[in-house]
């Protein structure tokens, strides 16, 4: 099994990872619903876990209505005691977990935000393209008269005559069309056919002027349009959630001394929960929630300890020593019954035009509340804020986050005597990296 694990680590890690909302707690707990097919691995935690659902992003949406019911589930299995057991000799405890949800997403359509914001960008084009062809009619017109008035032309009566035909047709005319009239105007004076090749010079670098100036607005309307959209963009998701979950462990409660083997005791847990959420989303700003009402244990405080079970078999006037490493953990243990509420606040921050990255700033509380056995598990509660880094294609580049963990330290108050020592927050703050990565590259990448 071990080898299986480490195994799968260097395969993962060595290949290509994307990331999606992979915000979490020190205890890897989040409020957010992954999107569609999602396999993800927190490297840090030994942590492997498997999602599949019909979400999906409105952006990306063609002819799909966003109001739709939505159905998934996810496995998740993971070593409790992190990624260090890997490489020892010690017992993993292993941990599982099962869960199913139906929900319903409300969204805005982003094809009708398009079309609205395709009317108002073509209304912008067709308003510059007619200021354009006005200051072309004013401009032409100068040229007109300054190119006649340079020229050897000096009959009046010519020069009136080409003056109001041109500037006729000037009027008349989008430039293009006043362009290709200039070049075949075959006139009878040799004066005037000289006017027209410097004329129609300043005719066609208007003209190109005109042309570059319309694509640089226009791509600047574009890109004005895709962010008007996003800006606009939202979604709202309600879920229910259920599920079941197990882990094993070894356990001593008192030693033994007729016989230390059987000092360990083989836990198995078998918990469960079922549980209400949201997940909101406009624009950069995203914000989750979850309340759960679960069946848990106090297995997180519990203390670790390793113990060497030394023994001896004598055999024909032999000795055979053998050693053997026990991880268990003591102290009182139970089940419990308690309610658990998770929430987030995301917001997406550009890291500036030049990065090639931006990052994700999560606010966070975890809860456990109203427990049923404050002697086994009091009620407390952790918040913290992380910051995630993703490239501009959502490649994840990594995270950090600083946490307090039992705000009102309730945990240490629920000890008795000399085990009683509280200290301040600033000496409880949780500093942490997060390695979860999100292995779309196994599925269809969204």
């Amino acid at each position: 099994m071990k080898s299986f694990v480490i195994a799968l680590l260097f395969i993962t890690v060595t290949g290509e990872s994307f990331a999606q909302w992979l915000t979490q707690s020190a205890e890897g707990n989040g409020s957010f619903l992954f999107k569609g097919a999602n396999v993800s691995l927190d490297l840090l935690k030994t942590d492997l876990s498997i999602t599949l659902n019909n979400l999906h992003n409105p952006v990306k949406i063609s002819n799909k209505d966003n109001h739709f019911l939505f159905f998934g589930g996810g496995m998740d299995a993971k070593a409790k005691k992190g990624l260090g057991n890997l490489f020892t000799n010690r017992d993993l405890v292993p941990a599982g977990e099962l869960n199913l949800y139906l929900g319903f997403q409300f969204a805005n359509s982003y094809n009708k935000l398009y079309q609205v914001e395709e009317l108002r960008l073509s209304a912008q084009t067709t308003k510059i393209k007619i200021q354009q062809v006005a200051d072309f009619v004013i401009k032409i017109n100068g040229k007109i008269d300054e190119k006649i008035l340079s020229s050897h032309l000096t009959d009046s009566v010519v020069i009136k005559k080409i003056k109001k035909e041109w500037k006729e047709k000037l009027s008349k005319s989008y430039p293009n069309a006043f362009f290709e009239y200039l070049k075949t105007y075959k006139p009878d004076n040799v004066s005037v056919a000289n006017i027209i090749p410097d004329l129609l010079v300043s005719v066609e670098t208007m003209m190109r002027e005109n042309a570059l100036d319309l694509e640089h607005i226009t791509n600047l309307l574009t890109g004005n349009r895709e962010e008007n959209i996003r800006n606009k963009l939202w979604r709202f998701s309600i879920f229910v959630i259920g599920g079941a979950d197990a882990s094993s462990f070894n356990r001593v409660e008192k030693l033994d001394s007729n016989n230390f083997a059987n000092s360990f005791i083989k836990e198995d847990y078998y918990g469960n929960f079922v549980a209400v959420g949201m997940n909101f989303q406009i624009s950069k700003l995203k914000i989750g929630a979850t309340y759960a009402y679960r069946k848990t244990n106090n297995f997180g405080l519990l203390d670790n300890l390793y113990y060497k079970l030394n023994t001896a078999i004598t055999a024909n006037g032999q000795t055979l020593n053998q050693e053997k490493t026990v991880n268990a953990f003591t102290g009182a243990y139970g089940e419990v019954v308690i309610n658990e509420l998770n929430a987030d606040i995301m917001y997406t921050l550009d890291l500036g035009d030049n990065s090639d990255a931006h990052a994700l700033l999560n606010a966070y509380f975890r809860g456990q509340l109203f427990s049923r056995s404050k002697d086994l598990l009091p009620a407390t509660y952790n918040v913290g804020i992380g910051t995630y880094f993703y490239t501009r294609k959502s490649r994840f580049l990594g995270g950090i986050y600083i946490e307090l963990p039992d705000v009102n330290n309730y945990f240490k108050k629920n000890k008795s005597g000399n085990n009683q020592t509280l200290t301040p927050a600033t000496q409880r703050l949780a500093f942490g990296l997060v390695g979860k990565y999100s292995l779309n590259a196994l599925f269809s990448h969204q």
